[in-house]
This record gives C-alpha cells, sequence and structure tokens, in this order.
C-alpha cells in the first residue's frame, strides 16, 4: 500500500475551499461525513503502538488500525464486555488468534476517548479519475469541559498517480499547511496522559564516562524506583500479570545494583536500600509463584493425554483460590504503614539533588565507566570459570548457581549499556540471554517438580476423584522430566557458544 501523507490543519481549513484553490488542475468530489464515538485501547507496555497499530471500538465492534495509514488492518467483529480485557475475551477465533500474537499476557486498556468526525474528498483529474484521497479527520478528547481537539488532514496517494498526489501535496504546501509524522490516532493517544511507546520495564538510561559512581548508582536506583511506582496501581488493581512481575524485577534489578556496585555508598546505606527493596520484593513471592502456575495451565493440559487433562482441573482451581487470597494479603501489605517507610524512604534517598557526605563510600567518586568495566569483567569470568566445572554428572545446583551469576552479569550490561559501544554490547546481550534461556528453563522445570511432588504426596487416596489427579500429576511429571533431560543436555552447547573465541574478544575489546 502506498503511504499516506499527514498535515497538521488550522480549525478554519476547509476542504471546499481547497477545492477552489486547486479548480484549475483538479476537482473534487465531496462525500458524506461520518461522526462516531470511538475508544481507543492498547496494553500498559504499548505493544500495539510499539508496532503502529491501535485498537479502536465504535457501537461495540472492534478495529484493528494502522498508525501510518487510514486504512484499517483487520474488523475483530464483536469484543469483550468489560475492559480490561485479553486476547481470549474476543468472541471470533480470527480476532483471538491475532491479539494473542499481539498481546500475550497483556490486557488492553482504554487509553483514549473521543467523538470523530471525517470529511472525505476524492480528487480527481480532468479524466475524471481519482488521483488521491482527502480526509479531514477531527476528534474531541477526554471527559472534560473544554474538550481538547484534534485534527489532521490525510493525504491518501491512489496507485498508478504519483505524479498528481506530488501535485496534490505540493498545493497542501503552498496553502500554508505543515506535514507532520503524526497520524491523528497517534496524537490522540498522547493525550491519554502517559506518552505512547514512552514505558520501558528494563533500565532507561544515558550515563556518561567520568558520572561520579555514586551519582551513575544513584541515577539507576531511580530509575527502577520509578518502574515500581509505575507499575503500583496496576499491581493493586490486578489488572494482569506483568504488572507484578516488572515490579519483582525493578526490586531484584535494584538490589543487585547495590550489592555489585561496591563502595559507592556506605555499608549502613546500602545495607538500608537493600532491606527496603528486599521487603517490596518478599510481600510479591508467593503471588508471583501462584501467577506463573496460572500462566501455564494451557502449556500444562496440552502436555497430557486428552484422558488425563480433567485430572488436573481440581488442582488449578486449587492454586487460583489460593492465587486471589495471596493478592488480598498483598493488598493489605501495600497499604501497611511498613510498606509506605519503604517507599518514603527509597523515595528521599533516590530524588535528593546531592547526597550527603555521610551516605558515600570511597569509590563514590570513580569515574562510572571505570566502576562498571571492573565489575563486568569480574563478573564475566566467574561466570567461565563456573560453567568450565559444569558436566554431566554435576548436581542440579550448579546449573542454578551459574543461573544467578547469568542473571547478575545482564543487569550489569543493562546498567551501564550507554557506556559502551552500542551494537557491540548488544550481540553480548544477546548471547547472554540464550544462555539465560536455557538455564531459566531448567530451573523452572526443577520448581514445577517440586511443587507437583509435594501436590502429588498431600493427595488422599480416599479423597475425591483421587485416581485421575494422582493419574494426572504423575503424568505432568513424567513430561516435565523428559523435558528437563532435554534442557540439561543442551547446556554444553550453549554454554560453549557463549564462551566462544568471537565472545571473549568482544569482552577483552569492551571492558578491558
Amino acid at each position: 500500500m502506498l503511504s499516506a501523507r499527514f498535515f497538521a490543519i488550522p480549525e478554519d481549513f476547509s476542504l471546499n475551499e481547497f477545492e477552489e484553490k486547486v479548480a484549475d488542475a483538479f476537482s473534487g468530489q465531496q462525500e458524506p461525513k461520518q461522526t462516531v464515538r470511538r475508544t481507543y485501547f492498547d496494553t500498559f507496555d504499548w505493544r500495539l503502538f510499539s508496532r503502529n497499530l491501535t485498537l479502536a471500538e465504535s457501537k461495540g465492534k472492534y478495529t484493528l488500525s494502522s498508525l501510518v495509514s487510514p486504512v484499517a488492518v483487520s474488523d475483530l467483529g464483536a469484543g469483550p464486555r468489560q475492559i480490561p480485557a485479553f486476547w481470549q475475551d474476543f468472541p471470533e477465533p480470527a480476532a483471538r488468534q491475532h491479539l494473542q500474537e499481539l498481546l500475550g499476557v497483556r490486557a488492553l486498556l482504554a487509553v483514549a476517548r473521543c467523538m470523530h468526525v471525517t470529511e472525505s474528498m476524492r480528487i480527481l483529474n480532468q479524466d475524471a479519475k481519482t488521483v488521491a484521497r482527502l480526509s479531514i479527520d477531527s476528534v474531541e478528547v477526554g471527559n472534560k469541559r473544554p474538550k481538547q481537539k484534534l485534527a489532521r488532514l490525510t493525504v491518501q496517494p491512489i496507485r498508478g498517480y504519483a505524479m498528481a498526489c506530488a501535485q496534490v501535496v505540493n498545493m497542501l504546501a503552498k496553502s500554508g499547511l505543515s506535514e507532520t509524522p503524526d497520524t491523528l490516532l497517534a496524537a490522540t493517544l498522547s493525550t491519554s496522559g502517559r506518552k505512547p511507546g514512552k514505558y520501558i520495564s528494563k533500565p532507561d538510561l544515558q550515563l556518561t564516562s567520568e558520572t561520579p559512581a555514586a551519582v551513575a548508582a544513584q541515577q539507576i536506583l531511580e530509575n527502577l524506583f520509578s518502574v515500581i511506582q509505575e507499575n503500583e496501581a496496576g499491581v493493586l488493581g490486578d489488572i494482569d500479570s506483568e504488572f507484578l512481575h516488572d515490579f519483582r524485577v525493578a526490586c531484584r534489578r535494584a538490589r543487585s545494583a547495590l550489592t555489585q556496585i561496591k563502595g559507592v555508598f556506605t555499608d549502613e546505606t546500602t545495607l538500608t536500600l537493600k532491606q527496603h527493596f528486599a521487603y517490596l520484593g518478599q510481600i510479591t513471592n508467593r503471588h508471583r509463584d501462584l501467577d506463573v502456575y496460572l500462566l501455564q495451565r494451557k502449556k500444562y493440559e496440552h502436555a497430557l493425554a486428552e484422558e488425563l487433562r480433567a485430572g488436573l482441573r481440581p488442582l488449578f482451581d486449587s492454586l487460583e483460590r489460593m492465587r486471589n487470597n495471596e493478592h488480598q494479603k498483598l493488598r493489605t501489605a501495600m497499604k501497611s504503614k511498613r510498606y509506605r517507610e519503604a517507599l518514603a524512604a527509597i523515595r528521599e534517598f533516590v530524588e535528593v539533588e546531592e547526597l550527603a557526605g555521610s551516605a558515600v563510600g570511597a569509590n563514590s567518586s570513580l569515574p562510572i565507566q571505570e566502576v562498571a568495566k571492573s565489575t563486568i569483567l569480574k563478573r564475566y569470568k566467574k561466570i567461565l570459570r563456573d560453567g568450565k566445572r559444569i558436566t554431566k554428572e554435576s548436581p542440579d545446583q550448579c546449573l542454578h548457581d551459574l543461573r544467578i551469576e547469568c542473571k547478575k552479569l545482564r543487569y550489569l550490561l543493562e546498567f551501564f549499556e550507554s557506556l559502551f559501544h552500542a551494537e557491540k554490547i548488544t550481540v553480548l546481550i544477546r548471547q547472554l540471554k540464550k544462555l539465560q534461556e536455557n538455564l531459566g528453563d531448567f530451573n523452572d522445570l526443577t520448581v514445577q517438580q517440586e511443587d507437583l511432588q509435594s501436590h502429588l504426596r498431600k493427595l488422599r487416596p480416599d479423597g475425591k476423584n483421587a485416581i485421575e489427579r494422582g493419574a494426572a500429576l504423575g503424568g505432568l511429571l513424567s513430561v516435565l522430566h523428559r523435558q528437563q533431560l532435554r534442557t540439561r543436555s543442551e547446556f554444553e552447547e550453549k554454554f560453549s557458544t557463549f564462551r566462544s573465541r568471537s565472545n571473549r574478544d568482544l569482552v577483552a575489546e569492551l571492558f578491558k
């Protein structure tokens, strides 16, 4: 499809007036005005926007539209009755499949509501052939008065008439209109109170090589604390499982930064901050464990023969009840005095403009790039030493320990990514991710088997449907064990790739 062109227009712009200005070369044919009320949706982390898409609802019908073209990508038909909603809440199978690929586990949220008016005109040449289609789209956004008004003029080219369309675009520019890269949809989403596409769960920093280490570490903690705060409402509202996941990971990253970037704060300051972040993570532990299980439900069911699947239903019904109970506990904890004190203490530390001398350590004034290089290199070498010692006979704990070390290195690379050559450090992170995926899968399979064995031991022989439940749990344990053996067998190849000569040379180039 040919790319549309977009123009910002003043309130008094008229298609009829423009038609008069181009009457020597073209004529115009007006089309009926359309007025609709629309609600636009996206996920909290803007998964649709990041792919230049948006989901709009009008009169109960949902349409997936492009942000760079006025043409709909897909009509999804009827949608869910309430929001937040997930891909599986859409009744049409084709819509569910399409949205599952785009949304994953995230919920759809309403990001903008507006009254949308479209005035269209076909531009005809002297042979009465349509060479372009002009449309003025205007919206009134929000619930408060006066409502915010936005407008865009879209020029949609027609195949085979590129030169004529270019002439129309040139005439628009000469009439004083300014071309803009934003469609009206993109501009409308910007009124949501959150900048579209802005949310990033991992550290988003631009450090300089000479920044004092304590200042850089404070910036890292401030960035992570902002992620915690951004996800707080979603955790309390139980909107989707990713809010809690990002909340927890930010806490874990913060603790890792305090542990690994040594000597930039005093021991007392470091310990106090670690305790606060640890508390924020601890109150979410069981909740997240249960979320992970419930997210695996379909995968577990499909791993079993169909006649065994019904035996898993009581297990997941129980997990669902436990998870809801844990959420209530978490809500209580997040409204407690202890929770408020932890947030206040962290906020006070990360937002202070200049750290007090009593808070900084011996390495506080070292250039952060110097600290980053030595810290990353030390962690990388430890991973190589520990990984080389792992054989087929090594206990599972060795792989679990290596997984922790890899996670620490990943966090360091993300903290200090802006200090090094972008493409080269991206290559290293990509290679590390592949090793982490193998070790993470192995750990997940171990934990899942241990928990299922615990459920199996608690199963009463005379309990309701005990035979069916026991058969399902036993069958699932067998499947998971085979997957774990296969994952372990792949470790050597993954680790060999990570410690390859090219990777070692890259590490030396970046960090020595």
